[in-house]
């Protein structure tokens, strides 16, 4: 790394991306509570006009949230190439409440809250037997707290080793004893990735009308594939037999 520009952005660039990605689940697992609730003044605050506010003003955010950080890193030659933060509150601000808190702790707390409540919710609405959405929205809802459920079996691991991390950053370690911590770091990271295409596989689980529309859409793309060229005969005249019925007509 040998641009000092791109040693200032990179990181913001990740953060505000991964940040906004896990606001638009939680919002959708709050937004699966507000719908499945029996209360119908919860169930009226759920609406795509304040979902459309809530996300920009959330990317807003984020964006001021890592402005900070442009101006707080530097690029060091000695002992190598990388990219150093200046100042250390702004770096123990980073790694306490950007990286532990948004990053790892928020997520995995807002989501497996609001999707335990509206299993709840679900499951009170069958014993009852009056259901209070609709088939759709039942599946939607169904969809989202399998997803829920996946992004919390991928983001634990590394919500563990987060704290690890941060709990041990002051102790002395080896050479050896860094090179192992960093390799985990890495491969965690890495692992919180399934979370990101498992989504996919979640939603055909969970929806039958899902399904249904992959095969639709397969179905269609298989016809596309397939379709041949059709070449018509030509008469004596040298006109198609198209052009001839349109002059009979």
């Amino acid at each position: 790394m040998t641009s000092e520009t791109w040693c200032r952005i990179r990181i913001p660039l990740l953060y505000i991306s991964s940040l906004s990605s896990y606001t638009c689940l939680c919002l959708q697992s709050i937004d699966s509570f507000l719908c499945s609730s029996r209360n119908a003044v919860l169930r009226q605050q759920s609406t795509v006009q304040r979902g459309r506010y809530l996300i920009l003003g959330f990317l807003f955010l984020w964006f001021c949230n890592e402005c900070p950080y442009y101006f707080m890193q530097q690029l060091s030659i000695i002992p190598n190439w990388r990219c150093q933060t200046t100042n250390t509150l702004y770096a123990q601000y980073r790694s306490y409440f950007t990286i532990l808190t948004l990053s790892v702790i928020a997520p995995i707390v807002i989501t497996s809250l609001f999707g335990y409540l509206s299993y709840r919710n679900l499951r009170l609405s069958n014993l009852n037997r009056q259901p209070a959405v609709s088939n759709f929205s039942r599946q939607m809802i169904s969809m989202t707290i399998l997803a829920i459920l996946i992004v919390v079996i991928f983001q634990l691991p590394y919500t563990i080793a987060q704290l690890y991390f941060t709990a041990t950053a002051n102790y002395s370690k080896s050479i050896y004893r860094q090179t192992q911590e960093q390799l985990a770091n890495v491969f965690f990271f890495i692992y919180t990735y399934n979370a990101c295409v498992s989504s996919f596989y979640a939603y055909c689980i969970a929806s039958q009308r899902f399904r249904q529309q992959v095969v639709q859409v397969l179905k269609q793309l298989k016809t596309i594939f397939q379709r041949r060229n059709q070449v018509l005969p030509f008469i004596e005249t040298g006109r198609t037999a198209t052009q001839k019925k349109t002059t009979e007509l």
